[in-house]
């Protein structure tokens, strides 16, 4: 699994937007674990975003609640309304 001290070295813009979005873990790394956690989802489903490029609007919004002002809606529009 990998960790991350700054989300901007994630694999693609998605990838950096959720890691931004993400709590901090214990040692202060942002992972898709603990977004996955925050969310009660599995690691998978977040995964999933990331490799359809996707995610409904429903999961942005709680992306962006549990964020605490770190990303927001509109940096999710390219991804909740890709064709």
């Amino acid at each position: 699994m990998p960790v991350y001290k700054k989300p901007e070295d994630a694999e693609d813009a998605l990838h950096t937007l959720l890691l931004r979005a993400a709590p901090e873990n214990e040692h202060g790394n942002k992972t898709l674990t603990s977004l996955a956690h925050s969310l009660r989802l599995s690691r998978w489903a977040v995964r999933k975003w990331i490799n359809n490029g996707k995610l409904s609007p429903e999961r942005a919004m709680q992306v962006v609640k549990i964020s605490e002002g770190r990303v927001t809606l509109k940096e999710f529009h390219d991804y909740v309304y890709k064709g």
